[in-house]
This record gives C-alpha cells, sequence and structure tokens, in this order.
C-alpha cells in the first residue's frame, strides 16, 4: 500500500510523493499530469550488484542542483544555509560509511 509523504509541501504547492512500497525503496514523484520521476535505492551491497542509488548520491545531486540556482539569479541566504546543511549530511553519511568500512560491516545489514 502506497503511503505519502508531505514534510516537503508548503502551502499545498509541490508534487505529490509517494512510497509505492515501503520494503522496495522506491519512491515515485507526480503532478497533475502523472508520474514526473522515480527514484528507486539501492537494495544490497553494491559492489555485489547496483540495482538503485544511495542517500549520499541523492544528497550530492541536491547540492549541486542548489549550488547551480545560487550562481544565478536564484541566489540568496535561504540556498547558502541549505547547500551548508546538504553538505553536513553529506560529511556524516561519509563518516558513517568510513566506520563502517572499518568495522567489516559495509554492504551488510549490521548496524
Amino acid at each position: 500500500m502506497p503511503r505519502e509523504i508531505t514534510t516537503h509541501v508548503v502551502d499545498g504547492a509541490a508534487l505529490n510523493l509517494q512510497i509505492v512500497e515501503d520494503q522496495s525503496g522506491r519512491y515515485v514523484l507526480s503532478g497533475p499530469s502523472g508520474a514526473v520521476a522515480e527514484i528507486v535505492f539501492q537494495k544490497g551491497d553494491p559492489r555485489q550488484e547496483c540495482n538503485g542509488v544511495g542517500v549520499r548520491e541523492l544528497l550530492a545531486v541536491c547540492i549541486d542542483r542548489m549550488q547551480d540556482y545560487q550562481r544565478g539569479a536564484r541566489a540568496c541566504p535561504e540556498n547558502a544555509e541549505c547547500i551548508e546543511n546538504m553538505q553536513r549530511a553529506l560529511a556524516a553519511l561519509k563518516h558513517r560509511t568510513i566506520n563502517r568500512i572499518g568495522r567489516k560491516v559495509e554492504g551488510t545489514q549490521s548496524p
């Protein structure tokens, strides 16, 4: 059963965002004319099989997009704050991965 995510909505103006199947890691973004994008997250060890994106990769894309905005006519303090916070999130995830590699649990379900 799909569940809807609404944390991104401001005054009702946003794409609909649904998790199609909780266990699949598949997200569908749709607008009035139907689906516009689908995000499929990696399941399992990407060194064994690459079948989706990771949160780090998705954050890198979002950072790049916001940096494009910040280089142009859309530059503003809020964009700079957003970029800084996403960069912090990405750094935390990188640190987590480095720790997991050091503990030899990267690519597993171990915490």
